[in-house]
């Protein structure tokens, strides 16, 4: 009995210490706002919203619950920032930047459902959409939004770099890169490596490009860290090898960009030996590829010529008649289609300057905004008109909110740019801790810009907006630093 009498009395302050209000406000500050950062991670590729209701299993019900998460997310976050602005907490950021560019094109979206095939579809993908900058706001409402959104990223950076090691032994495994360690000439080939196979259509190469890619652009990023360098090139060894057999020509390019970036950043803050040593190390391993042919071999058949067996994006589907209540496949809970809609088929190219039939989508919207320039037809309008992606950010913003809303999404791009630009000017001002995640934001925005091109980066609601919202966010805060501007004063200024 003293015994328990003792324990109590000992664990009584430490139970006090835990449950205080000023360490239980810090915990929360911290746990919420990265458990809705996950809410929204957990929400891609969802099951139907009307599974909550009529499971037909658990799993369907985990899937239909999953769908409603950004739903969730938003409406909590968006009541931490109606209390912060009632309580007349200031906020330590700019609505105007990079982020809140793209909010407006969101908010185009509301009134462009208007003109859309299926206003209730437009609508809930512009609130997808919508949730991301509203749970970062919330998230970053604090004083200290600059060490928030640095836990937020490198918690991102964790999960994107764990998926690629998965993805990697998967392929070892299921697929043929066992076969491609041992015989690294294979990689060459660039031929489809099966994913969509063994994922039931749910993954594709590119997607697994993205994920190594970024692993891979992130080890390159946090090779300025010392003591981790062991661990940060394996994971650089795993990713690359990952990318390059899955043959994905965007984020190939993507990838050589971002690495590209960082080590010229690296380069402009290197020392005279480490930039001379570098130098050479370049030279010599770009004579060896171009004298052994390697460079020629992977231009022809990874970049410029596809080869049959590798799975081609369509153009356009097929002209079948889509009659009302029927359904489009969408990465999101499907929507009844208001309308019947016709679709003319156009034929792929392979060239890669042709972008896979890319082109042939991209020609067809281009006709249909010239329709509808101001406002465009709504999000999700790709997937009502012609079945399939628009694969380009621009004429995705075009198509989805017209000039009125791609405007600012264009103008985030640039600006997200020249903060970035704009810090490396004086990275050795701002804190060591953050020198590395700047490097490493700068190659994965290099990264999701060049991917912008074949894909809709940063246009629709999904991984690669989720990565560069918050890239976005963190460059304007990082360059601005932790100065709180009033909510109900008389001024919205940078103090």
């Amino acid at each position: 009995m003293q015994y328990l009498i003792d324990t109590k009395a000992r664990l009584r302050p430490t139970l006090a210490g835990l449950l205080s209000k000023d360490q239980l406000g810090a915990k929360l500050y911290i746990l919420i706002p990265a458990g809705l950062w996950l809410m929204l991670w957990l929400s891609i590729s969802p099951g139907n919203p009307k599974d909550i209701l009529s499971p037909g299993s658990p799993a369907a019900f985990a899937h239909g619950l999953r769908a409603v998460f950004p739903l969730i997310a938003a409406g909590v976050a968006a009541s931490i920032i109606g209390l912060n602005v009632i309580k007349g907490s200031p906020r330590p950021f700019r609505f105007f930047g990079p982020l809140g560019l793209t909010a407006a094109y969101g908010l185009t979206g509301f009134a462009a459902s208007l003109k859309s095939p299926d206003a209730s579809s437009a609508l809930w993908w512009s609130v997808l959409y919508l949730s991301v900058p509203v749970v970062l706001w919330s998230s970053t409402w604090k004083a200290d939004p600059l060490e928030q959104l640095r836990r937020l990223i490198n918690v991102t950076w964790f999960g994107l770099i764990l998926v690629s090691i998965g993805l990697f032994f998967v392929a070892v495994f299921r697929l043929e890169l066992a076969d491609k360690l041992l015989d690294p000439s294979r990689y060459l080939e660039c031929s489809a490596s099966g994913w969509i196979d063994i994922t039931g259509r749910r993954l594709r190469e590119t997607g697994v490009g993205r994920y190594a890619a970024i692993a891979g652009i992130i080890a390159i990023g946090s090779l300025c860290q010392g003591r981790w360098r062991p661990m940060w090139s394996v994971v650089l060894l795993l990713s690359f090898s990952l990318l390059l057999s899955t043959g994905a020509r965007g984020s190939l390019v993507g990838f050589g960009a971002g690495a590209s970036l960082i080590l010229l950043t690296y380069s402009l803050h290197a020392t005279r030996k480490t930039l001379v040593a570098g130098l050479l190390i370049t030279i010599v391993l770009a004579s060896a590829l171009w004298g052994t042919g390697t460079l020629n071999t992977f231009a022809y058949n990874c970049l410029s010529i596809g080869h049959p067996d590798r799975p081609e994006t369509p153009s356009l589907v097929p002209a079948v008649p889509v009659a009302a209540g029927q359904t489009i496949p969408s990465p999101v809970p499907a929507v009844p289609v208001a309308a019947a809609q016709t679709i003319r088929p156009e034929t792929p190219s392979d060239g890669f300057f042709q972008f896979t039939g890319r082109t042939a989508v991209w020609k067809r919207g281009w006709e249909d905004v010239k329709s509808s320039p101001l406002l465009g037809y709504g999000f999700n309008a790709d997937r009502l008109l012609y079945g399939t992606h628009m694969h380009n950010a621009v004429m995705h913003s075009l198509i989805q909110a017209g000039f009125v809303g791609a405007i600012p999404f264009i103008s985030a791009g640039i600006l997200a740019w020249f903060l970035f630009f704009r810090i490396v000017r004086r990275l050795k001002l701002i804190p060591s801790v953050h020198k590395c995640l700047v490097i490493q934001c700068g190659g994965v925005l290099a990264f999701l810009t060049m991917r912008s091109f074949p894909e809709s980066t940063g246009a629709f609601f999904g991984i690669d907006w989720l990565v560069l919202a918050l890239v976005m966010l963190y460059l304007q805060v990082v360059n601005y630093g932790n100065q709180p501007i009033e909510v109900n004063g008389d001024h919205d200024r940078l103090a």
